[in-house]
């Protein structure tokens, strides 16, 4: 019969007697020896679990720290063209976070890193079909981002994204030209200005349309007559430059430059007349001859208008008002002074030792802004006096200049004042001119003479006493006549035969007289 479980369970056998314990083993803090102890002799102290182990870094290791906004460049482009789309459907706060790279300001500490800035301008430029109206804001943003201060490559990929953007969205292409122009408003470093040349010139190649709305913006952003002439000279000098890659704004340039220097001429004048006579003399006469080149370097100017502010800022409050009026009088009669030597030192390699087609194009231009721009200004002193110049480079330019004088003196077709005004340059030129034959001289004024004649018979029979009104032009021919005897009485007392030798006058309505 076999044994009952409570016979097993007897003293005898303490194994069976014991109380039962889980198979499962409690964890233990003990921990087994390892090859690693044995090699140390079996003496090795385990470590306590509460102590990390020490680390060392190699000091060879490339250790490189990732900055908030380096994301590699795919993405970047996922991460625009989210934005693009949430902004399509309202959500524009991936949009803003774009817009904000290019509105952070380049010397905050939060500010992207160039790479970065180029793995956006890059992933936007693979989107420029997505930047519509809509976007405005975000394409603004990056027009006015700083971008000519960058390296080559960045410049690069930014004036690729110009020609894109106004390519895929015509839309943008005033705000384009607007900005690179106003760039050259900007007194500044000349690599800036070569760069923004370098932009113009890569749009104007891909959209030759863009040349109008290049003229107008152009007209636009001149600098006022009450900025400095640094701010002028600047200007003037990357007008110039344009027209080396824009050829077909040649002569809009050119009467644009002349039409402001006019102006500020006559300003010179209207304030010199305004002034006490012995104040106005002495700031013509004060006046230094200024002698700038294109090349030369404008920090000392800048330096100098420093201080003349410097001193003004501290002296205006002590000055009296025509004192004042007499320092801006000479302010501006050193812009014009300065623009006109500008214009000389453009005009005269075209005058000088080119074909005569170059000289005939260069002074049909002077001839235009004369017409268009001189003429009906009233009180325009000295700008005229460039054509003067030049116009006696040659004997033939001599007779076209003479010629069309005379025919807009005696047009009858003309206003009054615009004949008037006409007969007085004639006069000015014929008189002054060092360079005009005597011939032209005696033919002019017997000319002129001869067609105060039939106006005396014409107006004879019904002259009631003087009427300036009524005769003005009668009156303006008289006083050419006389301008011109006051001057060149000598060569008007030759006989035919010393006559003989100078060319024939050239102008077929005064070869009959």
């Amino acid at each position: 019969m076999a044994p009952d479980l409570a016979s097993l369970r007897s003293v005898d056998n303490p194994v069976l007697s014991a109380p039962t314990k889980s198979i499962v083993r409690r964890p233990t803090l003990v921990r087994k020896r390892d090859e690693t102890d044995l090699a140390l002799g079996g003496d090795a102290i385990p470590q306590s679990p509460s102590k990390r182990t020490k680390v060392t870094f190699d000091t060879d290791v490339d250790v490189r720290v990732m900055e908030q906004w380096e994301k590699a460049p795919e993405v970047v482009r996922e991460e625009v063209r989210r934005a693009l789309e949430r902004h399509a459907l309202g959500d524009d706060a991936a949009y803003d976070q774009v817009k904000e790279v290019y509105t952070t300001n380049p010397t905050a500490e939060d500010a992207p890193s160039p790479k970065t800035l180029r793995n956006y301008t890059a992933a936007l430029l693979s989107k420029v079909s997505s930047l519509n109206r809509s976007c405005s804001g975000l394409v603004h943003a990056v027009l006015k981002s700083e971008w000519l201060g960058r390296d080559e490559t960045y410049l690069a990929l930014f004036i690729r994204f110009l020609g894109s953007l106004i390519s895929a969205q015509g839309m943008y292409l005033g705000d384009v030209i607007h900005m690179l122009v106003e760039n050259l408003t900007h007194v500044t470093r000349p690599i800036i200005h070569r760069r923004t040349h370098a932009a113009l010139k890569y749009l104007l190649r891909l959209i030759p349309s863009a040349s109008s709305i290049l003229s107008s913006v152009l007209m636009t952003l001149f600098p006022h007559s009450s900025n400095s002439k640094r701010a002028h000279v600047v200007y003037v000098h990357n007008l110039l430059r344009l027209i080396g890659y824009a050829p077909e704004l040649e002569s809009e340039i050119l009467a644009l430059i002349t039409e402001r220097l006019v102006k500020i001429d006559v300003q010179v004048q209207v304030d010199l007349e305004d002034l006490a006579e012995d104040v106005g003399d002495g700031v013509v006469q004060g006046i230094p001859k200024l002698h700038i080149g294109i090349s030369e370097d404008l920090e000392t100017e800048e330096n100098e208008e420093k201080e003349s502010d410097t001193e003004s800022d501290t002296s205006d409050d002590e000055s009296d008002p025509d004192v004042q009026r007499a320092k801006d009088i000479t302010a501006n009669v050193e812009k014009m002074d300065i623009m006109l030597d500008i214009l000389f030192s453009h005009y005269t390699p075209l005058f000088s030792g080119t074909s005569t087609q170059t000289r005939e194009a260069a002074f049909d231009v002077l001839l235009t802004q004369f017409a268009t721009i001189i003429l009906p200004t009233y009180r325009s002193r000295h700008t005229q006096f460039l054509l003067f110049h030049f116009s006696q480079t040659s004997p033939a330019l001599i007779d076209n200049f003479v010629g069309a004088c005379v025919h807009i003196a005696f047009d009858k077709g003309r206003p009054s004042i615009i004949r008037q005004s006409a007969a007085a340059y004639l006069a000015s030129f014929v008189a002054r001119g060092i360079h005009v034959p005597s011939q032209i001289v005696r033919d002019v004024f017997d000319y002129i003479g001869s067609q105060l004649s039939l106006l005396r018979a014409d107006h004879e029979p019904t002259c009631r006493g003087p009427d300036l009104r009524r005769y003005s032009n009668y009156y303006s021919l008289v006083q050419a006549l006389l301008y011109i005897f006051c001057f060149r009485w000598r060569e008007l007392e030759a006989t035919a035969d010393e006559g003989a030798e100078d060319d024939d006058l050239p102008i077929t309505e005064l070869q009959e007289h």
